[in-house]
């Protein structure tokens, strides 16, 4: 092949892939903007926000009345509503948005994870301005962006073993360890995959810190499910 027609067709190439990359970028763009109208409109209703946390799994050996009594015991703590977000709305008028029902997962993911209910509450009320912004950019990049796609291949196969993994999403690590029956924190940092398998598999020599929480993953469930949720019917009242 003539030198001048290699170059015609590695400039088409390049030219191809600028338009690809162009194009991608736009509908990602696109997504993330609808995405985000989407979140910013869910509303849900005590009774939806039950039933979206039930369907969640994370909270599998609960039964539906001993929940909604967990939950409202984490709202006479503070928890997913700060106390000017509460006014003066009766139990069943409180409109629960798209921070508060991601809030109240994570507390029931900390709580399975083992963690006093104490210093759920302090964790989540504590840092709740910096939590709520990576609870919106757990899910707009649980694909793209921090969160794309990793591939790792494994270097010595074993049986049973994949010959390569991918991972993506962003995690939440509170940087979290106890000491004295003490929680000491420096505050909640967002991880993307990388970071996270690193940090994940770090070693610990006498220092135990606190789980990673997989965020991009629990909040596209409880979102997922949400939008799904149809209105509670009440019976009526006696």
């Amino acid at each position: 092949m003539a030198p001048h027609t290699t170059r015609r067709f590695a400039f088409a190439a390049r030219l191809l892939y600028i338009i690809d990359t162009f194009v991608y970028s736009i509908d990602m763009d696109s997504f993330a903007r609808e995405l985000s109208a989407r979140i910013s409109t869910l509303r849900l209703s005590h009774g939806q926000a039950i039933e979206v946390l039930r369907d969640t799994r994370l909270a599998e050996s609960v039964s539906a009345s001993a929940l909604d009594a967990m939950i409202k015991k984490l709202r006479r703590e503070g928890v997913p509503f700060a106390a000017d977000e509460l006014g003066d709305y009766q139990w069943e008028e409180i409109v629960y948005r798209y921070e508060h029902i991601i809030e109240l997962a994570i507390a029931l993911k900390m709580q399975s994870d083992g963690m006093s209910f104490r210093h759920v509450v302090a964790l989540l009320t504590k840092y709740r301005n910096k939590l709520r912004k990576f609870y919106r950019e757990a899910l707009l990049e649980a694909r793209s962006g921090r969160g794309a796609d990793h591939s790792l291949k494994n270097p010595a196969q074993q049986p049973g073993e994949l010959a390569q993994i991918k991972i993506s999403g962003l995690y939440l690590d509170f940087r979290a360890t106890y000491h004295n029956g003490v929680i000491g924190s420096p505050g909640p940092e967002l991880l993307g995959p990388w970071k996270a398998l690193e940090r994940f598999m770090a070693y610990y020599d006498g220092l135990y810190p606190m789980p990673l929480i997989m965020l991009s993953q629990i909040c596209e469930r409880v979102f997922r499910i949400a939008e799904a949720t149809p209105p509670v019917k009440r019976g009526r009242k006696a």
